[in-house]
């Protein structure tokens, strides 16, 4: 994509995608924890004992995941990104 600025044509970087495994590294480290943390402070402050096991962790995962992509992720991203790219 290109942008314009006072008639200059600025080309923007081309994304580098981070390496494979290290994506699949930083993703697990980050999400075991949390559905480990998540799960106890739910059953700190709800019943979930009470519902089905699969839908407990359904609300488990789901809230797992808007936690991770947005606030953790970009903040790892910006830490990590510079070695998640090194090949």
């Amino acid at each position: 994509m290109e942008q314009t600025t006072q008639g200059k044509k600025i080309e923007n970087p081309p994304m580098i995608r981070p390496v494979y495994w290290k994506q699949v590294l930083v993703t697990a480290t980050t999400v075991y924890p949390m559905i480990l943390a998540m799960s106890w402070l739910l059953k700190q402050l709800f019943p979930m004992h009470l519902l089905d096991p699969k839908v407990a962790l359904m609300i488990t995962v789901y809230l797992v995941v808007s936690v991770v992509v947005f606030p953790i992720m970009p903040f790892l991203m910006c830490y990590l990104g510079a070695w998640m790219q090194k090949r």
